[in-house]
């Protein structure tokens, strides 16, 4: 059980409840069974009547009432005494007719044994009322007692239960939220004010935390922003120097001149991708919202890199489940840019004269792009990193490709803020990155055609 609000509503409902059965598993082994009043009054009644026929013997009526005054205060019985009109000796009716009158709560009646006047007589007695819940509910109602405390346990450890998880409640989807870019989620918008025990200091002490990491990072990004914005235009200025003394020096210029250009195309494509890194993590969705076909896309990058690697036989096969469009929604551009990125990525580790897949399906409620190469893979403990920014398996290997340790964090962010998900697994041989978004139900057919390869070569 992973809820603490279905913990706090238990523990808080099954300490009444063990309470009060085991009080009424004690109560009944220890308790002992009482008879009920009726049977005992049905017993005494005949004493009574002998004893009110006694005194009546010697000293007559006033006597009896005496006696029977005396017993009612004693005993909290009320009794009627009546001498019985001529040809009428059962005092059962006299009884029946006291239920609908004065004495209404179980009386009985029976003969006073040799009672000395004009007939005989009857003595009344009549057990008190059976007492009432509240005044209102009769005592047969006593055996709903526990069902009533369960119930009212069980609400006030319902709301009980629910005011003490609520803060952590909204800890957890704040914290959701900040882990997912939204640095302006906080728990303590719905908690009110008016609270002051600890879990309101905790939540507190989580927006005050959310604040400071909040400003650190927004901090971090403006310096990224800025000094990506200040180098831009000193590494234009420095391309187009660069440009004019390889003119003037003509043939003189040699390899040296070479090197420096790959540097600065290296400084110049680090800074870009810093900044396009820096505006991506500062926002939570992508600039634009429009139906993109992911195939077209994946089709066109892979296009443009196949022309740029063609020296080293190296292509791009792109294989798709027919020729439906694979529609998403989002940024265009942007993911034109992570299609070109794990192209890119895989283009740069597999050997020579060898294709890498571009592989494009539909997964359920995902349209799915799966990138594999034919490369030496990744080892398993580095494949959490990969996404991590200027993270390299290999320095020296990294530093021939020309890479800066950028493209792939880019592709993460990127497909974050498109409701996706990226990861990368061993392909033995090689790696592969297969990349998952959200898919977009634009026209697409019942029925989709087999797969079809369209295999981007250098020859073509």
């Amino acid at each position: 059980m992973r809820s603490l609000f279905a913990k706090l509503f238990l523990c808080m409902l099954l300490v009444p409840t063990l309470a009060r059965g085991g009080g009424l598993l004690l109560a009944t082994a220890l308790g002992e069974s009482r008879p009920e009043p009726g049977h005992g009054l049905a017993a005494a009644l005949p004493l009574y009547a002998e004893a009110v026929g006694a005194a009546m013997e010697q000293g007559g009526p006033a006597a009896a009432d005496a006696m029977l005054a005396a017993a009612t205060q004693r005993t909290n019985l009320k009794f009627a005494l009546r001498e019985l009109p001529p040809g009428e000796d059962d005092c059962r009716r006299w009884a029946a007719h006291l239920s609908d009158g004065a004495l209404s709560h179980r009386t009985l009646a029976v003969p006073i044994p040799d009672a000395r006047s004009s007939g005989p007589a009857c003595l009344a007695a009549s057990l008190p009322p059976r007492p009432r819940i509240l005044g209102v509910l009769p005592a047969s109602c006593w055996a709903l007692l526990p069902v009533l405390e369960l119930l009212t346990c069980g609400v006030v450890s319902f709301f009980l239960a629910r005011y003490l998880a609520r803060p952590i409640g909204q800890i957890r989807s704040a914290a959701a939220a900040f882990a997912a870019g939204d640095l302006t989620a906080r728990a303590g918008s719905r908690l009110g004010r008016r609270r002051r025990d600890e879990a309101a200091d905790l939540v507190r002490a989580f927006d005050r935390m959310a604040d400071r990491v909040a400003a650190s990072m927004q901090a971090q990004q403006r310096f990224i922003g800025d000094v990506s914005h200040e180098i831009k235009s000193p590494l234009a200025r420095l391309s187009l120097a660069l440009g004019l003394a390889r003119r003037e020096a003509g043939k003189a210029a040699g390899p040296r001149f070479d090197r420096m250009e790959r540097e600065l195309d290296t400084v110049s494509r680090l800074v870009g991708e810093l900044r396009v890194l820096s505006s991506l993590q500062g926002g939570t969705a992508p600039g634009r919202s429009d139906p993109v076909d992911l195939a077209e896309a994946v089709q066109e990058a892979a296009g443009d890199l196949t022309f740029q690697w063609r020296e080293r036989a190296r292509g791009i096969r792109v294989i798709r489940g027919g020729n439906a469009p694979l529609w998403v929604r989002g940024d265009g551009a942007l993911l034109r840019r992570v299609a070109e990125n794990v192209l890119a990525n895989a283009l740069f580790y597999t050997p020579d004269g060898t294709e890498v897949e571009a592989i494009l399906d539909r997964s359920g409620p995902w349209a799915r792009l799966v990138v594999r190469d034919r490369g030496p893979g990744v080892p398993s403990e580095a494949l959490p990193h990969l996404f991590e920014p200027f993270y390299r398996v290999d320095e020296a290997r990294a530093r021939n490709t020309g890479g800066v340790g950028l493209g792939l964090a880019i592709c993460k962010r990127a497909v974050e803020l498109h409701g996706g998900r990226i990861s990368a697994v061993s392909a033995a041989p090689g790696l592969a990155l297969r990349i998952e978004l959200p898919a977009l139900e634009i026209g697409v057919p019942a029925v989709q055609p087999s797969p079809e390869a369209f295999v981007l070569s250098p020859a073509s």
